[in-house]
């Protein structure tokens, strides 16, 4: 019996979240790892968040989108949330990587997220 295919982009969010959380609710990654791997890929280093990944053991394109998304990076979010699901955006960053495109800095600091919250 085959087995049953599962959704690419639920297994893509999986992994985004996973550079978050791991499944204990333990921190993976810090504010502070993700805010530098989006600021040097923005300034064109495009190998921090795969030595970065590798460290963490987790997928280099999910590291680099929960890093943009927690930047609140226009790139990949609007004032509306999140403008595209991971496998689009997986798609865009690596389509910028690959062209070496110059992409915008993130915008502010402020613009952090609390994504872990101790349950009451």
């Amino acid at each position: 019996m085959p087995r049953k295919a599962q959704n690419n982009v639920q297994q893509m969010d999986d992994q985004v979240i996973r550079c978050y959380i791991d499944s204990h609710g333990r921190e993976v990654t810090t504010q502070d790892e993700r805010r530098d791997i989006a600021e040097r890929w923005c300034r064109g280093d495009f190998e921090h968040h795969i030595e970065v990944a590798g460290k963490h053991e987790l997928p280099p394109i999910a590291l680099l989108i929960a890093a943009l998304i927690d930047m609140d990076h226009p790139l990949l979010c609007s004032a509306r949330g999140v403008v595209y699901n991971s496998l689009e955006a997986g798609l865009i960053l690596t389509d910028i990587m690959l062209k070496r495109l110059g992409v915008a800095q993130p915008v502010q600091e402020d613009s952090f997220h609390t994504l872990i919250v101790e349950r009451i």
